[in-house]
Formats: structure tokens, sequence, C-alpha cells
């Protein structure tokens, strides 16, 4: 589905994002593309709004970048253009009005759990907006893709918590960092959420 998905992004050009964003409402799970024009100080860009039964989202994607909706996952996946690289954004729902207390060691356990044979090569406390979230580097490899490089980036907000994961080629992991970092650092709770 993904090379028809990519393909299609190809073909449709400009109106893509409009398309996607009414063929991806779903059962408490949508996705909506803002536009926004030049101004003197910046170039123009797309804005993402995610919205869930329980709360509104904003970020900046990758320019260029294609995104697919997994609904019933509630999440976002950004692909790299030419496919190598993706950012995966799952948004999971806890108690409302708190930030909940992530567990660094079960957080651990259910990244190691979605990249069997995995070793965790790195292991750090992010900090986004005050708060802060347990963040695993990870080394593996994938028959046919070769070795690949993950980050995956636990961040609390009032009401749940957001799911970053970063898959990269190896040799292009430092540099896709640095974009992951931008695309969190874009990520927020809209006023009124929650």
């Amino acid at each position: 589905m993904l090379p028809r998905f990519h393909r299609l992004i190809s073909q449709l050009g400009f109106f893509c994002p409009l398309l996607i964003a009414l063929s991806a409402a779903g059962a408490g799970f949508e996705l909506r593309t803002q536009e926004e024009p030049a101004t003197e100080s910046t170039n123009p860009f797309t804005r993402y709004i995610l919205r869930t039964d329980w709360a509104s989202f904003e970020l900046l994607p990758p320019y260029l970048w294609t995104h697919q909706l997994l609904t019933a996952e509630q999440t976002l996946v950004l692909m790299a253009k030419d496919a190598s690289t993706s950012i995966r954004l799952k948004l999971v729902e806890a108690e409302s009005g708190k930030v909940p207390a992530l567990d660094t060691e079960s957080l651990r356990r259910k990244t190691g759990d979605a990249f069997p044979g995995a070793t965790v090569v790195g292991e750090y406390r992010y900090c986004w907006q005050g708060l802060y979230g347990p963040c695993f580097d990870l080394a593996h490899s994938q028959t046919g893709t070769g070795r690949l490089s993950s980050r995956v980036v636990f961040l609390p907000f009032r009401g749940g918590y957001a799911e970053f994961m970063l898959t990269a080629p190896s040799d292009q992991f430092d540099k896709q960092v640095r974009g992951l970092s931008r695309v969190v650092d874009s990520f927020r709770l809209k006023a009124g959420s929650n």
C-alpha cells in the first residue's frame, strides 16, 4: 500500500494535502493541513493539525515529506521523499487533566519489543516545553535495508503522551535526528484541548 501511496503523492502534487485531509478523517483521529503563505521572514510552509476525540495538536512536517494516517492506531507516519527515513507519531491518551508519569523501564521494554534484536546504544532525557520524557537510540538491521538506527522519544503532556519514532539508515542518522528535533520542537497541544 505504501508504494501506491507515494505514487499517488507524486501524481497529485499540489492537491494531495487537501485530498488526504479529506480522506483521512476517521473515527476520532483526523489530520488537516493548513498552508501558510510566505512572509518577509519565512518561506511558505504546511502546518499539520491532528485532532483526536480528546485533544488537538499542531506540528510542522519536514519539507517535501509525505504522510500516511493510521487511524486505528492514532498514528501519523511521515516519510522522506526517497522512503529511506520515517518518523512515526503515536498519540496515547492518559487520565484527563494530568501529566502522566512515564516509567522509563517499561518504555525501554516497549521500545525493545518494537525492535526485536536491536541494541540500545543511548538513553537520554528529552526536554520538551519544560517536561521531560525518556529517549532511546537503537541500532538494528532489517533484511533488504541493511543497518538502521532509530530514536524513540516519549513526551508527556496534560492528558497523555506522544511517542515519536525516527528510523533511518545508520549513515544518515545524525542528519535525520536534526529533522526529528525540528518536528518535536514544533509539536504543540492546541489551546483549549483536553
